[in-house]
């Protein structure tokens, strides 16, 4: 879609697409820094 990762999760934890996985460990790295998929899952 070539939208800012960060700009997406907002719009998905904003809307109807929320939960737990997108709004507390997004499986993109870069949205949280301190969730496995920002530190190479370690």
């Amino acid at each position: 879609l070539g939208l800012d990762p960060k700009v997406m999760t907002s719009i998905l934890n904003t809307s109807t697409g929320r939960c737990w996985s997108s709004e507390i460990y997004p499986p993109v790295p870069g949205i949280i820094d301190t969730v496995p998929s920002s530190n190479d899952y370690q």
